[in-house]
């Protein structure tokens, strides 16, 4: 017996153990009725739900139908995975969005890390700091956007591994980002004083 999409998403209203995985899936990822897309992923998961039975039905006709339990769980794991991966992407452009939102907000912490750095109470004299101020202006003009932003964030106290996941990279993305940066101000460092 072979249905199309529109039958199986018509179960997924209609069949009461479909609409317990939905919302046991939406409620094991933390997703509350206050949510505001909770409609939308409300809809996705119906849908996500509608292809995988007709994937599991197709592929495994010849089971009985008394075989219920090992199709609900096959439903359970592949919304609750494909759920997951839809969160996480969600979740990349909000960090991508909330970064490019805080462009006005980059050029303040860069000039808040450098009155920071100024406040250098071992640099005994005007000149020190100047000095300071004016390598690291030079560092910031030679580091690309990402390492700036990595500065930014580092600054404001972020550990590596939230750093990684408000720039949507990997650690060893963040771990790369350090090294470039202190190499490229030892490099700073040698033009200067050679």
């Amino acid at each position: 017996m072979t249905f199309n999409l529109n039958d199986y998403l018509q179960t997924t209203y209609t069949d009461p153990e479909c609409q317990r995985i939905i919302f046991g899936v939406l409620k094991r990822l933390h997703i509350s009725y206050y949510c505001p897309d909770r409609a939308d992923f409300e809809q996705d998961a119906r849908l996500i739900m509608a292809k995988s039975m007709q994937r599991f039905d197709s592929t495994h006709s010849n089971l009985p139908s008394q075989h219920n339990h090992a199709r609900y769980l096959y439903l359970y794991q592949h919304l609750y995975w494909r759920l997951i991966d839809r969160l996480r992407v969600q979740k990349r452009r909000t960090a991508q969005i909330q970064m490019s939102l805080d462009k006005d907000f980059a050029n303040t912490a860069a000039q808040i890390q450098q009155e920071k750095i100024l406040q250098d109470f071992a640099a005994e004299h005007e000149f020190t700091k100047l000095e300071i101020n004016n390598f690291l202006q030079t560092l910031i003009s030679q580091l690309t956007t990402q390492q700036r932003r990595y500065l930014q964030l580092l600054y404001l106290g972020y550990k590596p591994s939230e750093i990684a996941d408000r720039l949507g990279i990997f650690r060893q993305a963040v771990a790369n980002l350090r090294r470039r940066i202190i190499k490229i101000g030892r490099h700073l460092v040698r033009s200067t004083f050679h």
